[in-house]
């Protein structure tokens, strides 16, 4: 909330790094590797809300993000372009 107040922008987008361990890996333990993802975050901030409503709302679509969060990029790359064709342009 109060990064959207300094900013003065109603919607921001920021980058959420998650463990990504509520999945079950069988044998984790004998992997090495860095086991997280960072996942995007979009809060919109809704001047006709508290700050409490909108921490609430924001709480309840990060559990929805959360949720999702295990996916790939190559598999979200599939549902977005209907093949493993690249997102983006480098």
């Amino acid at each position: 909330f109060t990064l959207g107040k300094y900013i003065k922008e109603d919607k921001i987008l920021i980058g959420i790094t998650h463990s990504g361990r509520t999945i079950s890996c069988s044998e984790v333990e004998n992997m090495i590797g860095l086991f997280i993802n960072t996942v995007p975050c979009s809060i919109n901030f809704n001047k006709e809300l508290t700050v409490v409503e909108n921490m609430q709302q924001l709480q309840k679509d990060m559990v929805e993000v959360l949720a999702n969060s295990f996916i790939g990029l190559h598999r979200i790359q599939k549902i977005v372009t209907g093949t493993n064709t690249s997102l983006f342009d480098v």
